[in-house]
């Protein structure tokens, strides 16, 4: 799951997007992801840059990927 969520969050560019936008992209509930995205920013790979406003009038974070490559191995591409 982290590989398909930074992969999507790396595809937005620096627009970033919010959970709510990258579970509707990758056809998850934002609890399925939430935890992915501590992982990804502990790594280095992401960061939160602002927020913005969800479909549900919730301020939201943007996410941003920092790095274009990742080392192998680094992240997990398993379903969690």
């Amino acid at each position: 799951m982290q590989r398909a969520l930074y992969d999507a969050i790396k595809s937005v560019g620096d627009k970033g997007a919010t959970a709510e936008e990258l579970a509707t992209a990758l056809q998850h509930s934002a609890k399925d992801l939430s935890g992915r995205f501590g992982e990804l920013a502990k790594l280095g790979l992401v960061q939160a840059i602002g927020k913005r406003q969800g479909s549900r009038g919730r301020m939201q974070k943007i996410w941003i990927a920092l790095s274009q490559t990742v080392p192998p191995g680094a992240i997990s591409t398993a379903a969690e």
